[in-house]
Formats: structure tokens, sequence, C-alpha cells
């Protein structure tokens, strides 16, 4: 009998708790004796079956608590196993998120220096295209001037041998005094045309290998680098147009605009133009307060909203391996965000055109180098 039953039964029979047992026996044996009534039969009926009962509900709450107690035993157990691999997961986490992290950081690094490289590269790139059209453009007053020093080379030697004859007319001095001063003027504005362009290249050209910062008016420079680059523009049907004010001075390195704008020209050239004869590419600029707002605008063919969102990504072209590298633009971005502390944005219109525009201050930020 369960013990809680016997305490029960104890306080119902007044008997010890040991002897409940014989207590009900003898119970038993009345009710099945001769002669006794019904309701004492009933009554020992009714509580051996209410004892049965309740013993059987106690037993089976103590199976019940024995279950649980096991239960929460295992889930103890699994609970802290639960646990313990929880702070595995989390020291393994955290070692992978911290590997990951200098992984990261290094890939940054790597990143940078190799944009840094590429920048240099891009820089290289331009000033050998710069030296290769000034080559070409000097070509054409250098070998003029030859030309004709080779010519009035022979104009002197012909005049000392009349010279030496004693046969000399006044018309022929007239002559060669014409044809000197005459070829002299030629030889002059060839020899103007090549030291200008040499001055602007030498412009130029220090400033995208320098980078030294110096005062410098706007359209003055833009002039000199468009010009630098008219010889291999004039092999192209299309056209630049400076639309620049004077007096819009800037304070900062020339070269990286520099850059910067014959990117934009080349970019406008190879991709803007395609299949167009009448390219007009407008170069203008305006200033506000402490602010100039720089606009490349062509009427070209435009850029499709796709190209248009991925611009200034690192390798994106769409005229990889036909003349494009994909780094000209996201240069461009960099160069105005790091180098001039500003901002460029793009605008295009499908069969229309695109406009860059750039926003940043005429003094440029000290190079962080420097600042910090």
């Amino acid at each position: 009998m369960h013990k809680l039953l016997a305490r029960q039964a104890r306080r119902i029979l007044g008997a010890d708790e040991a002897q409940v047992p014989s207590v009900l026996n003898e119970l038993r044996q009345l009710a099945d004796s001769p002669g006794v009534s019904p309701e004492t039969t009933r009554f020992v009926n009714g509580l051996e079956e209410f004892l049965l009962r309740v013993g059987s509900a106690y037993d089976q709450n103590d199976r019940d608590l024995d279950l649980k107690s096991r239960s929460l035993l295992l889930s103890s157990i699994e609970l802290t196993q639960i646990n313990d691999r929880i702070r595995e997961l989390n020291g393994t986490l955290e070692r992978r998120v911290e590997q990951r992290t200098l992984e990261l950081e290094a890939a940054m690094d790597k990143l940078q220096r190799l944009q840094q490289q590429l920048a240099r590269s891009e820089t290289k790139t331009v000033l050998n295209t710069m030296i290769a059209s000034v080559s070409h453009e000097l070509n054409t007053p250098l070998g003029n001037s030859l030309m004709m020093a080779s010519t009035l080379v022979d104009h002197s030697d012909s005049f000392q041998k009349v010279l030496e004859t004693n046969q000399l007319r006044r018309s022929d001095l007239d002559a060669y005094v014409k044809a000197t001063r005459s070829g002299n003027d030629l030889m002059m504005r060839n020899l103007r045309q090549a030291a200008e362009l040499l001055t602007n290249f030498r412009h130029v050209a220090n400033d995208q290998a320098s980078g030294h910062r110096r005062s410098f008016e706007l359209a003055t420079t833009v002039a000199e680098i468009v010009d630098t680059l008219a010889p291999s523009l004039r092999r192209h049907p299309h056209k630049v147009v400076l639309d620049i004010p004077s007096g819009i001075v800037m304070e900062g390195p020339p070269g990286p605009l520099g850059q910067i704008i014959i990117n934009l020209i080349n970019n406008a050239y190879l991709h803007a133009f395609e299949g167009r004869s009448d390219g007009v590419l407008t170069i203008s600029a305006s200033s506000v307060g402490p602010s100039v707002t720089l606009r490349f605008a062509d009427n070209g063919v435009g850029i499709s909203p796709d190209s248009l969102s991925r611009m200034f990504e690192p390798f994106f072209s769409t005229k990889l391996g036909k003349g494009g590298t994909g780094l000209g633009m996201g240069i461009v971005e960099n160069l105005v965000r790091e180098t001039l502390g500003g901002a460029i944005t793009v605008s295009s219109e499908l069969g229309v055109g695109t406009c860059f525009e750039i926003h940043c201050p005429l003094t440029a930020p000290a190079p962080k180098s420097q600042a910090t």
C-alpha cells in the first residue's frame, strides 16, 4: 500500500500504518460473514475500491514524478551540453569573425594599394598619350621649319655664288631679301606653334607628374589640357567646346584635375559618340561662393539605366576588350572625392546625351597625410 494512502487509512480506521492491512483484512472477513447486513458489505466493498483507486493514483503520481525528475535531469544535462556547445560556437564564431575582419582589412589595404598603383599607372598612360600626341603634332611645325631652313640655306648659297661672280643685280638682292623674310616669317609661325605646344605640354605634364599644390585659373588650365589633347582629338570628327568664364581661381594640385578632365574627354570619345560624326562635348563651369561646379555635357547616345547605376564601379566597362579598361571612371570618382574633396554625379538620357557634374571646393583639402 502506498505510504500516503496508508496515512489516510490510519486516520479513517484509527490504526497504525503497520496495522492498516490487517484491519482491512478483518473488515473483508466481516463483510463475507453470514448474517452481515448488505449495507456493511457495500461499505467494505466501496472502501476497498476507493483505497485501490486512490493507491493506483498515488502510484501513478509517483511514476509521473519520477519521469519528470528524469526528464528534468536529462533536460538539465542537455541544456548544459547545449550551453557548452553555444559557448564553443560563440568562441569559434568570434575567432572566425576576427580572422575574417583581418582578412577584409588586408584585402582593403591591398585594394587601396592596387587603386593607388592603378592611379599611378593611369597617370603614366595619360602622360604617354600626351607625349605621343605632342610628338606627332610637333612633326608638322618642326618639319616645316626644317624645310624652310634648308630652303633658306639653298637661297643663301645661290646668293653667295652671285656675289662671288660680281654679277649681283638689284632685283637679285630684292628677291633674296623677300625670300629670306618670307621664310623667316614662316619659320617663326611654326616655331611659335611648336613652342606653345611644348609650353602647354610642360605645364600639364608637370602638374600630372608632381602633384604639387598651386593657384591656377580654371579656364586656362582646362584650355591647356584640351590643347595638349588636340592632336589626337583631331583624328575624330567630334569637337570639344569650352565655356568656362575667366576669373575662377582654384587652389590645389592641378594634376588630378587634369587627369579627371582627360578621362572624361576620352570617355565621351570612346562611348558617347559611337556611330556619330557630329559629337560635341561642352565643358562649362560656374562658381558660387567657395565652391565650383564643372560640367561635361555631350550630345551622345546616352547611357542605359543599368550601366548608369554601375558607372563608377572599378573594372566596369561596356567596352572591355574594345579599348575600355573599366578603370577610368572609378579613378575619376576617387580623385574627385579624395583629392578635390568633392563629389561627382551623372545624368543621362538615351538618344539625347550625358552630363557629368563635379562639385568641389575652390580650395582642395590638404592630403590626409598632412591633415593628420
